[in-house]
């Protein structure tokens, strides 16, 4: 028996009165719980550029490569090797020139936001990355009390 792609929306009315009536969290789970983590950033992506953000300053308590310890640069290097990716390949992969990846990489610059977006599709270990980083920061300030 095949799969069945995802019915065509003939009239999105209804849909948009479902969803805007939903309380938030409803919402939110059937996101948070039944989609694959490429498929929510991808859902992430297509939010407007401040809301991105707001996620990104959310899920790191700063902008990823302003935390202590490891730059973005290092983390971005490191995950691009680990993924046996070249500079030139990690590049094509994201539809941009060579040289931006290696200004990110140096440090020169930072990627875009949805290029983030893009990148932590493209290197999942970046991500995995990011997350220790933000880990060992929150326990470094912690004082040890509850």
């Amino acid at each position: 028996m095949e799969a069945e792609g995802p019915r065509p929306l003939r009239d999105p009315q209804p849909l948009l009165e479902l969803v805007r009536g939903m309380p938030a969290g409803e919402f939110a789970d059937l996101f948070r719980a039944s989609l694959p983590p490429e498929e929510l950033l991808r859902l992430i992506g297509a939010l407007p550029p401040d809301r991105r953000d707001a996620l990104l300053d959310r899920a790191g308590g700063t902008r990823p490569g302003r935390r202590a310890g490891v730059s973005l640069a290092t983390e971005i290097r490191q995950a691009r090797r680990r993924a046996r990716m070249s500079q030139v390949e990690l590049a094509a992969a994201l539809g941009i020139r060579q040289s931006s990846v290696s200004q990110w990489e140096r440090g020169a610059t930072e990627p875009a936001t949805q290029t983030l977006l893009d990148l932590l599709r493209v290197l999942p270990g970046l991500a995995y990355a990011i997350h220790a980083v933000a880990a060992q920061g929150k326990a470094a300030g912690q004082t040890g009390t509850p």
